[in-house]
């Protein structure tokens, strides 16, 4: 009996997670643009993502109301320097065919947006570490490597699977 009421615990708590998750990320998914299958693509896998994270850091109530957020100002500043950087990628011509003062340009822009990069994720670990313990912290980041792994594995599996059917 008191297998059942620990395992009827840990389901609810699980549910409970998942729908803070969901409910915590919506501001994420209001970008527009994008195509509506692209978009629900994207919302699954950050639906994913949410869930994955807070279950391996073993996340209380509490410290997801404080983690997402800030996750999710992370991830939007991530996404407008990328999205900036890509609509000025687009303006210029491929590599090969750069003249020298275009390649250096392209170059000094690589690095910015590098270093921009690294000035964003060290906001984001000043921030978690003024409400997460640092062991949390370091989770979120294995937490982060290994679900990228496991969607870039699902993904290898899905082409082989296409090539298969061919």
């Amino acid at each position: 009996m008191n297998k059942q009421l620990l395992k009827h615990k840990v389901s609810l708590k699980s549910m409970l997670l998942l729908f803070m998750a969901v409910m915590l990320s919506i501001p994420a998914f209001s970008q527009p643009g994008q195509g509506r299958r692209h978009q629900e693509r994207m919302r699954v896998i950050e639906t994913r993502r949410i869930a994955f994270i807070t279950e391996y850091m073993d996340l209380t109530p509490d410290e997801a109301k404080m983690l997402w957020p800030i996750y999710n100002e992370y991830n939007n500043k991530v996404q407008a320097l990328q999205d900036n950087f890509r609509e000025r990628s687009d303006e210029m011509p491929e590599a090969s065919e750069m003249t020298e003062e275009q390649a250096a340009l392209y170059i000094e822009k690589e690095i910015h947006r590098f270093e921009k990069m690294a000035e964003i994720k060290r906001e984001l670990h000043e921030n978690l570490k003024e409400v997460l313990p640092v062991q949390k912290v370091a989770l979120l980041y294995e937490a982060e490597r290994r679900f990228n792994r496991m969607l870039f594995r699902e993904s290898q599996q899905r082409g082989r699977e296409r090539r298969e059917r061919k």
